[in-house]
């Protein structure tokens, strides 16, 4: 299999590569800044150590970055698909936020949104949803 930066051909691929691309740079801003992207998300900075910071690269960053490069470099449906599928589980497990955690409800409303779009995104090029 080989590495290739492909020239997407419609709407559908744009929107996949869109997905990625925006996965892959979400990761690495985890990556870089985990104290700050964990700021953002309404956690107390005084309260996020090292082993917080580690977490937050590994699992929240790394995960991110090696499934978004993942996919643009290998170009297959089946990762657009892993990608698809691992936004729609954020956005039921942010959906449950929704409903559970009422002080963020504004918020978590927002990034249900985003996660959907990010979820549709990644899927409607291998499905030919457009």
């Amino acid at each position: 299999m080989e590495f290739a930066l492909p020239v997407p051909a419609d709407l559908g691929d744009w929107l996949a590569l869109s997905s990625a691309v925006v996965t892959a740079v979400l990761g690495l801003y985890m990556m870089v800044v985990p104290r700050r992207a964990l700021g953002l998300r309404n956690m107390d900075a005084e309260f996020i150590g090292l082993p917080a910071s580690g977490i937050a690269r590994a699992r929240a960053g790394g995960f991110h970055v090696g499934l978004g490069l993942a996919a643009i470099l290998l170009w297959q449906p089946l990762l657009f698909l892993a990608l698809g599928a691992a936004w729609v589980f954020a956005a039921i497990g942010r959906l449950l936020s929704v409903f559970i955690d009422s002080p963020a409800r504004g918020r978590n409303a927002v990034l249900l949104i985003l996660e959907a779009l990010l979820a549709f995104g990644a899927v409607a090029g291998p499905l030919s949803l457009i």
